[in-house]
């Protein structure tokens, strides 16, 4: 599998003003393969926001009304999709907004492949709190409950920075994974269980500002891949496993392994790093490498 390029067209949002209300039974079968949220901090209390989702519906007509909770002070810069191997152009989502909930479908892109979209959505809020605070609902009771089978959240900081996940109520939040740079700070959480967090930064005043420009269709070496050959892992598997199924997902785990040694031989990771996430997907690997030549010898 080669490692996609994605890549955001200049298509401005088309916004709606209408409003929306989800029941239970719009919600029935949907569920979020991936979601990805980046986040840059301002030294002016404001906070960049990207995030990219792959969402699964058991609609045929990829028609299902989709509802994503964002800051009610958000000011949406850009909010657009494209087929999950960017092989069509990205388009802009059309989408309702209520307070801090945004309505929109999954449009039918056309001459796009079999699978499921990538969302991109890019914001900016102003945190009037104290110490600046990016808040975020993931599911709201009777409102929108999407599962999420892989939650990944950056944070770009300074480098005397340390990022804090946590509850409402200021309860750490573990994550699974975690990864470290000078600069940035990623988690992932594998179906996470909680509804809700927010991240802030552990020193109230400092004085370097993170200069990545966010754009949710452009997120830097290994999560990119995570996040694709996850998607794909998931979408391609069924009650049971067939070769082309297997082989999928063989080589979304060798496409995430050569990442990982990519960005090794390039310290972005450190030593322990390295051994730990290579040693997870090469198990993966030899694991479906195993069910595969069971298959060849039926």
């Amino acid at each position: 599998m080669q490692n996609p390029v994605l890549a955001m067209s200049d298509t401005p949002d088309i916004t709606n003003n209408s409003s929306s209300v989800l029941t239970p039974a719009h919600q029935a079968g949907i569920s979020e393969y991936s979601h990805l949220i980046e986040l840059s901090f301002d030294e002016n209390n404001y906070i960049v926001a990207g995030e990219a989702l792959v969402y699964s519906t058991d609609s045929q007509n990829k028609s299902e009304e989709l509802a994503l909770w964002i800051p009610e002070n958000a000011d949406i810069m850009q909010f657009q999709t494209t087929d999950m191997m960017a092989t069509v152009a990205s388009t802009a989502v059309n989408y309702s907004r209520n307070g801090n909930l945004l309505y929109f479908n999954s449009p039918d892109i056309s001459n796009s492949t079999n699978m499921p979209l990538l969302y991109g959505i890019r914001y900016s809020v102003h945190s009037h709190e104290e110490v600046t605070t990016f808040n975020k609902v993931l599911r709201e009771e009777n409102v929108f409950g999407y599962p999420v089978s892989r939650l990944i959240i950056i944070v770009n900081h300074g480098e005397n920075e340390v990022p804090a996940v946590t509850s409402a109520d200021g309860t750490p939040i573990i994550a699974d994974e975690s990864m470290s740079e000078s600069n940035q700070t990623s988690y992932i959480w594998s179906a996470p269980q909680f509804t809700e967090f927010m991240v802030t930064l552990e020193e109230e005043n400092y004085h370097e500002t993170s200069k990545t420009t966010i754009n949710p269709f452009i997120i830097s070496g290994i999560l990119v891949v995570i996040i694709i050959a996850t998607a794909i892992i998931y979408y391609r598997k069924g009650n049971s496993e067939d070769m082309d199924e297997l082989r999928d997902r063989y080589e979304a785990e060798l496409a995430v392994i050569a990442k990982i040694e990519e960005d090794y031989k390039k310290n972005k990771l450190s030593k322990d790093e390295f051994e730990s996430i290579l040693k997870k997907h090469s198990d993966n690997a030899s694991s479906i490498k195993r069910k595969m030549e069971k298959l060849e010898n039926i």
